[in-house]
């Protein structure tokens, strides 16, 4: 199926030029609109149906804007509304006189721009750009979705920094963990929110994040390290960490993942004290023997 493409132009001979263009490149024309409301209008609609048809495909794939409609809004208003109702790729269509509002549309995030006059290779190429780039940020933030879900729900608490030991992310179990919530903690040292301590001792772990940038790889704090939370709770954890990289193997950041280690240790005191206990009871035991 080819992609269907709505026409946004409120002067009929471009837009009868543009339908026949894109026919001629092999396109669907999805639609033509003179004045953003309609076009608003015609966006909503396809994506309704599309959604009651359960069709994997959207009734229009993209959007030619001209910057400037006659009506009660113009083709910046109007995109707005289509990008935040519909998240369809938009291309303006502009003269140079347009300068000033192509300035202005830079914040709706357009997809691309098409100065008039334009020749057919140059809007097929811009098409087809906008049509990728669409599909890979489409792609991108479903991953990243799915990549969040499962972050978020993890019971483990997760912090993630950037180069610059500023924190970028952190969990629901590391704001519970830690005290400080997540729009809190944002851009903040990275150990003012994991405030990590020695047990018994005052040694920080100030050179945490540096070792785990120079080394290039996952480490871990020894045991008996304590999570210091913003109310004052004293938490002993375990955790590791570990670098971030691009897919060009460039660093990025760091992620910490830690968990609450107090049933843990709780647990290995009480094994230790059986065994002392145990060990103790032997001792009388021999006691014994060697009195009687």
């Amino acid at each position: 199926m080819p992609p269907r493409i709505l026409i946004v132009e409120d002067e009929a001979i471009i837009s009868g030029d543009l339908n026949s263009r894109l026919t001629t490149m092999g396109y669907e024309v999805a639609g033509i609109a003179d004045n953003g409301p309609e076009a608003v209008r015609m966006a909503k609609e396809a994506k309704a149906q599309a959604l009651a048809q359960a069709q994997s495909q959207p009734l229009v794939n993209l959007v030619l804007m001209d910057v400037v409609l006659k009506g009660p809004i113009d083709g910046l208003q109007t995109a707005r509304e289509i990008k935040t109702d519909c998240d369809l790729p938009i291309i303006f269509l502009t003269s140079y006189s347009d300068m000033q509002k192509l300035n202005q549309a830079r914040v709706t995030e357009p997809f691309g721009y098409i100065l008039k006059p334009y020749s057919e290779r140059e809007l097929q190429v811009c098409i087809e750009m906008a049509l990728y780039k669409h599909r890979a940020e489409s792609k991108f933030r479903k991953i990243a979705r799915w990549l969040t879900a499962a972050v978020a729900s993890n019971g483990d608490g997760v912090i993630f920094s950037d180069l610059q030991g500023k924190i970028v992310f952190l969990n629901r179990t590391a704001e519970r963990l830690t005290g400080w919530s997540l729009d809190d903690a944002l851009g903040r040292p990275f150990f003012e929110v994991f405030h990590v301590t020695h047990k018994g001792r005052d040694q920080v772990a100030d050179d945490y994040l540096d070792k785990m940038f120079q080394e290039g790889g996952s480490i871990h704090l020894a045991e008996d390290w304590v999570l210091k939370s913003k109310n004052g709770q004293d938490i002993v954890i375990d955790d590791t960490a570990a670098p971030v990289w691009t897919q060009d193997e460039q660093t990025i950041g760091g992620v910490i993942v830690f968990r609450d280690a107090t049933t843990r240790v709780a647990l290995e005191s009480g094994l230790r004290h059986t065994a002392a206990l145990k060990s103790l009871g032997q001792l009388v035991a021999s006691l014994d023997e060697v009195q009687y």
